[in-house]
């Protein structure tokens, strides 16, 4: 399948159940499917929806490395905003 954007390669690849990625924060060791993500990332695209972001408006993803961040950044997409 040809890829032409990051949206095409969220629909394609990110429906995988396979591990996305491992997050180990010292504590303990998290893992997240591509679903996993999708799904967090679905809800944050209809957040920002929700709280009036429309397409071409500019989203600043601010925070500390960890799965939420990726999370947010491909909801910011998903919402078609600016990162």
């Amino acid at each position: 399948m040809t890829r032409e954007t990051l949206l095409d390669f969220f629909d394609d690849r990110i429906r995988s159940a396979s591990e996305f990625l491992i997050y180990d924060d010292g504590y303990r060791a998290r893992t997240y499917t591509y679903i996993d993500v999708r799904r967090a990332a679905v809800r944050f695209a209809e957040r920002l929806r929700h709280e009036g972001i429309v397409p071409h408006d500019t989203v600043v993803v601010w925070g500390e490395n960890r799965p939420e961040w990726i999370a947010a950044l491909w909801g910011a997409v998903l919402a078609r905003a600016v990162v």
